[in-house]
């Protein structure tokens, strides 16, 4: 949830690729996705953001636009009872 509020908050994000992150977050695009366990990168990607603001208010407003695409409450209702549906129709 943190995750979806930051990108709603239109921040840059830098996080772990780890289940439910990877589905958020395009790498390159919504932010900056970096191996999980892994201190190295997470510290690269992190200067990156910090050093290039302009790149990581872009990352930021595509994080936001992508939540009002695909992840405003009504289209995630609309996405779980699409899912319910079909799983009750088998």
């Amino acid at each position: 949830m943190a995750i979806l509020q930051a990108m709603a908050a239109s921040c840059p994000i830098v996080a772990t690729a780890v289940d439910g992150t990877r589905e958020l977050i395009v790498d390159g695009i919504h932010g900056w996705l970096v191996p999980p366990e892994d201190a190295s990168p997470l510290a690269v990607a992190i200067q990156e953001a910090c050093s290039d603001p302009t790149e990581a208010k872009l990352r930021g407003a595509a994080a936001y636009r992508r939540v009002l695409d695909q992840f405003t409450l009504s289209k995630m209702i609309s996405a779980w009872k699409i899912c319910f549906y079909n799983e009750v129709s088998r």
